[in-house]
């Protein structure tokens, strides 16, 4: 049997260039073509972008992307060609690779279907959301490389003081990275959702017109994401800024030293919900937009796999008391400094509670607040409402029949606790659903969403519902709001209740061992 030799620089560079290439060109045909059929043009994107991942990430990383090759540059991760050779010059040859490989795709791309599709620029459709489209690049982007740090850099650092093991990324981090662009896809009729310079340099060879100014634009959003995501990243994940320590410049350490001072689980569960909530929010937005249930579902997957291992991965209150009446009195929990038995240590436990619920409610606010300032300036400056559902479809913004409120809580409380259930069998018990588990959680949204979002419009999580209703000023003027909270709160804890006393009684022992409830965290879950 021969021995596999060392991969060689052109085969990364060849990697970069052929994957970068494959998926502008799928980017070009669906912008053009598939998108104006289906809808469902960010779906076949983003399967695309799993796949190249997947088949080019053991050779190059599988980067395809100018503004991850930039975070994983500033994380210090790429490994240079040659003894002269520096981690900045291997990454200028990367995104050369990529943006050769973008601009070719553009071009094959409008030899096919035709040069006149001027539309296909990435800008935005209408001037007035000059702003707001870039914001939006910003930060679908920021989530983009975020995800492929934790799941394909340094998945294997956590705490500062635990020591950073060799280990090959979880199994989906394929799955992570490419579901960010069905994450996406409620940006999509802002900016576009290309989150990619190479991309959006592509797309403009198609049909170069007076769009193609919002180029640089779109390129400096992206690449100032990629450099965000890598400070968000040394926030959630203290152990991965200890190669800088004693070697860099005093401003990084200066920048180490306040990045030391957030908690970790905090942030992740705040960063989590912003996400969830600017998915949910901007997709509600759109009249017409079939596929949003994807969108939100892959949006929970991508966080999921990248802030699991750290928090628990809730974004959710309801799932947050669930988790607390599942671990009452065992002494369980996701490890210490996390979410555990409120009865264990008195005050600290139900600090920990507390803090994570305040996290959630302020991450939606911030992802609920962040859609009203992108469509402020189109005049649609309201998030969707909180209420029941039309019963028959109609043309929107046009009266119709609806359901009862009855129905919709009734809705929103047997969604929330199938959500709750599954979360508490999955990954609350003592031998957890590990490679699987986000993809599980997900899937669970896009059946609960198709199945109760028509009733209710299924959102199944109080910080989302309190922070629309605040956003839509539906608290002010309908019971509704009111009736989803207690709905969603009373699915937590009869998933808690059923999981504890029928179910699962046989996981519910006294005196649970932190060891075997730190099995759902570091790393785990991924």
């Amino acid at each position: 049997m021969s021995s596999q030799g060392a991969i060689s620089a052109t085969s990364k560079y060849a990697a970069e260039f052929l994957g970068t290439f494959m998926l502008t060109f799928i980017v070009g045909l669906n912008i053009t073509e598939t998108e104006q059929v289906t809808g469902f043009g960010p779906i076949a994107i983003g399967c695309a972008l799993m796949v190249l991942v997947y088949a080019f990430g053991p050779i190059s990383g599988g980067h395809l992307n100018p503004a991850v090759t930039f975070s994983v540059l500033l994380q210090e991760k790429l490994t240079p060609q040659g003894e002269e050779g520096t981690q900045w010059t291997e990454a200028l040859k990367y995104m050369i690779a990529q943006c050769a490989g973008g601009s070719l795709a553009g071009v094959a791309t409008g030899l096919m279907v035709g040069f006149e599709h001027r539309g296909a620029a990435a800008a935005p459709e209408d001037l007035a959301l000059f702003v707001s489209a870039p914001l939006c690049e910003f930060l679908y982007t920021f989530l983009l490389c975020f995800v492929v740090l934790n799941v394909a850099v340094e998945h294997a650092s956590f705490g500062r003081d635990q020591p950073q093991e060799k280990k090959s990324p979880p199994a989906g981090y394929g799955v992570a990275i490419g579901f960010v662009i069905i994450a996406a896809k409620g940006a999509a009729p802002l900016s576009g959702a290309v989150l990619n310079p190479a991309v959006t340099l592509g797309i403009n060879f198609m049909g170069p017109s007076w769009k193609s100014l919002f180029m640089p634009i779109y390129i400096a959003a992206q690449l100032a994401a990629g450099f965000a995501a890598t400070t968000a990243l040394h926030i959630v994940r203290p152990a991965s800024t200890n190669h800088f320590l004693g070697k860099s410049s005093k401003l990084t350490q200066i920048a180490i030293k306040i990045e030391s001072m957030l908690d970790p689980e905090d942030c992740s569960e705040f960063i989590g919900t912003f996400f969830i909530c600017l998915t949910i929010s901007l997709n509600g937005m759109i009249a017409i937009n079939p596929g949003a249930i994807w969108s939100i579902g892959t949006c929970f997957m991508v966080v999921i796999y990248a802030l699991g291992p750290i928090s628990g991965g809730l974004f959710n209150p309801a799932l947050t008391l669930a988790f607390c009446a599942r671990w009452y009195g065992t002494g369980g929990g996701f490890g210490p400094e996390k979410l555990c038995d409120p009865a264990k240590d008195g005050l600290k436990s139900q600090k920990e509670w507390v803090k994570y619920s305040l996290s959630q409610f302020a991450g939606a606010a911030a992802g609920t607040g962040m859609t009203t300032l992108i469509y402020m300036v189109t005049g649609r400056w309201p998030v969707p409402s909180v209420g029941p559902q039309c019963i028959q479809p109609v043309v929107p913004g046009t009266d119709c029949d609806r359901h009862t409120l009855g129905q919709a809580f009734f809705a929103e409380c047997f969604g929330t606790f199938l959500l709750c259930y599954v979360v508490l069998a999955i990954a609350g018990v003592s031998n957890p659903l590990k490679e699987y588990a986000p993809f599980c959680v997900g899937s669970c949204i896009i059946a609960a969403g198709y199945s109760f979002g028509a009733i209710s419009g299924g959102l199944l999580n109080p910080a989302v519902t309190l922070c629309n209703s605040i956003g839509s000023l539906g608290f002010l003027t309908s019971t509704a709001p009111y009736l989803y909270l207690s709905a969603q709160l009373l699915g937590g804890l009869i998933a808690a209740a059923v999981f504890r006393l029928l179910t699962h009684p046989h996981e519910v022992v006294s005196g649970e061992p932190d060891e075997l409830s730190q099995r759902l965290t570091q790393g785990d879950t991924a």
